[in-house]
């Protein structure tokens, strides 16, 4: 489960960037 989180932050973060 925590790992879960983990990985979602980690994809919002990249999205994030490539966004910007």
């Amino acid at each position: 489960m925590d790992a879960q989180n983990q990985l979602i932050k980690s994809l919002t973060v990249i999205i994030s960037c490539e966004t910007n």
